[in-house]
């Protein structure tokens, strides 16, 4: 489950500012939780699907907690700038130590990337969400993956197997084995989601080449950046 949304608004509120592009990030990150938030009043569920049509709640909670560190070394790297335009002498630069020169454009990215996390997680927001089609909807996507069923009935065949073998199995035995036919079936028959987060769209099997894994391009995109957000680290 993603932070609470309240936790979530004190993280943004705590970023430093002072600074135009401080100022700025402690700005877009209020504004991502606002957006966040208002998501979330249209459409619970959001809260609920964390990793499937909410996984912007969970990035964009590690994007806040990035923000603070790197603000940090944002403020000081613009510190280190003041001095050497102010021609400081060097035991003014060894209280500042290590500083990382990029952090202040890394800030401006991050915190805008944080915006766009949250305008994606609103357009995912269904004002429909406790409609019976919308719940058939979320029932699908919250079904087991066909792989996971698949050795599920694999793990009861070789569990029954013995007791199947004997001239006069026990009618638990059958019902078990008929129970794994089902399971693989079952698996069979749900279709294929689309692998980008948020979608859960099924996907129509290909007539040609490999199979499916994004139903469009616009879900290739975002599968994407999703990995590249996810692959931002801050050293500390």
């Amino acid at each position: 489950m993603v932070e609470d949304l309240t936790a979530l608004a004190v993280k943004a509120d705590e970023l430093p500012g002072g600074e135009p592009v401080l100022d700025r990030a402690r700005a877009r990150g209020r504004r991502a939780v606002e957006i966040a938030a208002g998501a979330v009043e249209i459409d619970p569920t959001l809260l609920q699907e964390s990793s499937g049509r909410g996984w912007g709640l969970e990035i964009l909670a590690e994007l806040l907690r990035q923000l603070r560190p790197l603000a940090r070394q944002a403020a000081l790297a613009l510190e280190h700038a003041r001095l050497i335009d102010a021609g400081a002498p060097p035991e003014s630069f060894r209280r500042i130590g290590r500083i990382n020169p990029l952090a202040p454009d890394e800030l401006d990215a991050l915190s805008e990337r944080a915006v766009e996390i949250a305008e994606g997680l609103a357009a995912k927001a269904l004002p429909d969400w406790n409609t019976p089609r919308r719940i058939r909807e979320r029932s699908q996507r919250l079904l087991p993956e066909p792989a996971f069923l698949a050795e599920l009935a694999d793990q009861l065949r070789r569990a029954v197997r013995p007791a199947l073998e004997l001239d006069y199995p026990a009618p638990a035995a059958t019902r078990l084995a008929a129970l794994a036919d089902q399971l693989h079936a079952a698996g069979e028959d749900q279709p294929k989601a689309c692998a980008a987060p948020g979608c859960g769209r099924g996907l129509r099997p290909a007539t040609t080449g490999r199979p499916r894994t994004y139903c469009g391009p616009a879900c290739r995109q975002r599968a994407h950046r999703a990995r590249t957000s996810n692959s931002v680290r801050i050293d500390r």
